[in-house]
């Protein structure tokens, strides 16, 4: 049989019949109820905030929040600086500035391509230190003067690239601090993450 699990109770039309959406249809509808129904919870504010106290108190729980909070703060503190740089430099306008920022989704879109190859290679470890020393590189690379406008679009490539280098095995570890509560863990790592991106143009325009 070209679908798995077992035949659903009654007849089942044939593809000759019906289109093989709907034979897929009746296929999920039949699985469907014969799954037992999760109980639940009613949705309650003090259950929640103990399912968050509950994460916190994993020894790896704050020190990846405040990791993900400072690449919030790294990344995406940047971005709003980076028109008022390009103009400083070489009189360059928001046009250009547009073009240096999306290269950072040009290098989102090349690890998205890689990714399946990049996990076969790396571990997390190397992973996270490989994505941090390219986001450091671009820093780095960025800060120099006297650079052409669009020298920065391949920076912010690999930066968007060394972003998701790291992102992605944060988020992955953030999924790992709780078994029963794996959304309120991914709900806490979101919040830091967009804190910290809040928080970011403050802190890198003090620098």
């Amino acid at each position: 049989s070209r679908f798995i699990g077992p035949p659903p109770d009654g007849p089942v039309p044939s593809l000759s019949s019906t289109t093989e959406a709907q034979h897929c249809q009746i296929r999920l509808e039949s699985l469907h109820r014969r799954r037992p129904i999760a109980n639940r919870p009613p949705l309650s504010p003090a259950l929640a905030m103990q399912n968050y106290a509950t994460i916190l108190r994993n020894p790896r729980a704050l020190p990846l929040y405040l990791l993900v909070a400072a690449e919030g703060a790294l990344i995406f503190g940047l971005f709003p600086f980076v028109a008022d740089i390009l103009k400083k430099r070489d009189g360059s306008g928001s046009l250009e500035a547009g073009i240096v920022v999306g290269g950072f989704a040009v290098g989102g879109l090349v690890f998205g391509f890689l990714a399946k190859y990049i996990l076969q290679q790396l571990d997390n470890r190397r992973m996270a230190r490989i994505g941090g020393a390219m986001i450091a590189a671009s820093w780095l690379l960025f800060a120099i003067h006297h650079l052409p406008w669009w020298s920065a679009v391949p920076m912010f490539a690999l930066m968007g690239f060394g972003f998701y280098f790291l992102h992605n095995n944060f988020q992955t570890q953030a999924t790992t601090l709780s078994e029963t509560s794996r959304g309120s863990a991914v709900a806490l790592f979101a919040c830091f993450l967009f804190a910290g991106s809040a928080l970011g143009p403050p802190f890198v325009g003090f620098l």
